[in-house]
């Protein structure tokens, strides 16, 4: 029996990075799966083997396109003092591919029952992207379950140039215009997920190429090789035009009592904070801390942890820990 090559094996080969034979290190947490309303769920889980009580552990959700395993640099280090939570989206990673009526508030529903079937108690939700819609969904949806909330870079769905990442714009309309012809969509799903294709992409979401790698080139190519990767794409293309997709992110952050970082990469090519605005964003909640990263694309979680999780370390001791207590679902 001849051996197929793995998208990683493909990468090693293909992918124009600037260390394309470099090994892949181990990653960081234990995946496990979860049922959902039926569906499966893939998450990672890993922590410290003593956590302090009032340390809330920390969930992250991924953004578009991205995985479980776009965390594994965030992880690996608040991991050392928290219990540490990843997650797929439905339709997304290693989550299972089906048709569904995708959008914010679904996934946000996935997200808070997640914190209570599985996490157990309220937690300090990080979000990336379309991730962060989620997050702040969740936190709408389920206040009594979320402690706090990191929000890397918050696209406003409102805005429809700003929720569609911009190299992407052109392939979206062309999957719209044949949203219901699937056979038109599965040659065009394997263009995309070709790896050099990829490389291009990551490349103007990260304001330094070299954190271009093939292990994440990979993270993103692995869950466009699922057999049902077409069917999910159909359905969420045609959710995402729908008016009902998000609910209102000025709404949200207003209603909001929880402790929220905002972070933005200020190199940012697909959400540009000069016309997100993320510093008008910060005026509707006055329990945000607005923090922009500079060197740093669309991406400054994966880009530039060394400066990010810092960050998010210290944004946790100073305004969730200090003077809070836990909230008892």
């Amino acid at each position: 029996m001849s051996h197929r090559p793995s998208v990683s094996d493909r990468l090693g080969r293909s992918a124009r990075c600037n260390q394309p034979d470099a090994p892949i290190p181990p990653l960081p947490y234990v995946e496990r799966d979860w049922v959902w309303r039926g569906w499966r769920i893939r998450y990672a889980f890993t922590g410290a083997l003593t956590v302090a009580a009032d340390h809330p552990p920390i969930v992250c959700i991924h953004g578009f396109g991205a995985a479980i395993g776009h965390w594994r640099h965030n992880l690996a280090v608040w991991a050392q003092t928290y219990s540490c939570y990843a997650i797929d989206l439905l339709g997304f990673g290693a989550s299972q591919k089906v048709y569904a009526p995708y959008g914010i508030t679904l996934w946000a529903e996935m997200v808070a029952d997640f914190l209570r079937e599985v996490v157990g108690r309220s937690a300090i939700v990080v979000g990336h992207s379309i991730g962060s819609l989620v997050s702040l969904a969740t936190a709408d949806a389920a206040p009594a379950w979320v402690q706090g909330l990191v929000l890397v870079t918050l696209p406003d769905p409102s805005l429809r140039t700003q929720a569609i990442p911009k190299p992407l714009r052109g392939v979206i309309a062309a999957i719209e215009g044949s949203v219901g012809q699937r056979w038109l969509l599965r040659p065009l799903l394997a263009f995309l997920r070709h790896p050099q294709r990829l490389y291009t992409a990551l490349t103007l979401a990260y304001a330094n190429p070299n954190a271009v790698t093939p292990e994440l080139v990979a993270i993103f190519a692995e869950p466009a090789h699922d057999p049902e990767a077409v069917r999910a794409l159909t359905a969420l293309v045609r959710q995402a035009s729908s008016p009902d997709y998000c609910p209102e992110v000025v709404r949200m952050l207003q209603r909001s009592s929880h402790p929220i970082l905002l972070v933005w990469g200020r190199e940012d090519r697909l959400v540009p904070p000069r016309k997100a605005h993320p510093e008008i964003l910060a005026q509707y909640n006055d329990q945000l801390t607005l923090a922009e990263l500079s060197p740093a694309g669309h991406c400054p979680q994966d880009e530039c942890p060394d400066r990010f999780n810092p960050l998010v370390l210290h944004w946790i001791v100073t305004q969730v820990l200090t003077g809070a207590s836990e909230v008892r679902p």
